[in-house]
């Protein structure tokens, strides 16, 4: 399983206080997070069909990332997988579009 660098500072020294915002990359068979979440105080923010968003307390990052079937785990600040919780089309997108390009109004 992948871990972001973040992630990964998150999961060996969480800010006690601290809200991670994830997105969580499960494999075919994989967990379901809605199920899972509770447990750890967080929930699920935004499911697309290749990633879900998911919150809750840094201190249950270390938590999370030892359930089974998780291919990889990044911070959802961090990262342009087109899967943005505030825009309604992004269960329709591709996981990797928009990885590279920002959003850009038509210029002409």
């Amino acid at each position: 399983m992948y871990l972001s660098h973040p992630v990964r500072r998150m999961r060996d020294d969480p800010d006690e206080r601290g809200t991670a915002r994830l997105v969580v990359e499960t494999a075919d068979a994989g967990p379901d997070l809605a199920a899972v979440l509770p447990d750890l105080d967080g929930e699920v923010v935004r499911e697309g069909r290749f990633a879900t968003v998911v919150e809750l307390p840094e201190r249950r990052v270390a938590d999370l990332v030892v359930v089974d079937g998780l291919e990889r785990v990044e911070t959802a600040d961090t990262l342009g997988l087109g899967l943005d919780p505030d825009r309604p089309d992004d269960g329709e997108r591709s996981a990797t579009a928009d990885a590279t390009e920002p959003d850009r109004e038509p210029t002409g």
